[in-house]
């Protein structure tokens, strides 16, 4: 999976080909880059979106003992890599492979 800073790198090398009238500033890029690292590390309230069933995420809970971890999002439910149920999650955010 190409991170953003690389897909921000290959489209201004991409763009380099087109005419001048056509280029973006490169600060555009780096704005990008910012702006889609900063979203990808969002926390998305639970009210609002769930994620895609049988995806792995981090989940925020409301509990003292394990305020952040990792979860399976099946069956309508959070289940944690041991197999429980987790319990009061607030948020929760895709996890980052490469």
């Amino acid at each position: 999976m190409k991170t953003i800073e690389d897909i921000a790198s290959s489209r201004y090398i991409s763009d380099l080909e087109l005419p001048e009238r056509k280029r973006i500033h490169p600060s555009c890029y780096i704005d990008w880059a910012v702006f889609g690292a900063r979203e990808a590390q969002r926390w998305i309230p639970i009210e609002k979106e769930v994620p895609v069933h049988d995806s792995w995420v981090l989940v925020k809970t409301d509990l003292c003992r394990f305020p952040c971890q990792v979860a399976q999002f099946r069956l309508d439910k959070f289940i944690s890599t041991d197999n429980f149920i987790v319990a009061n999650v607030s948020f929760w955010r895709p996890i980052d492979r490469q």
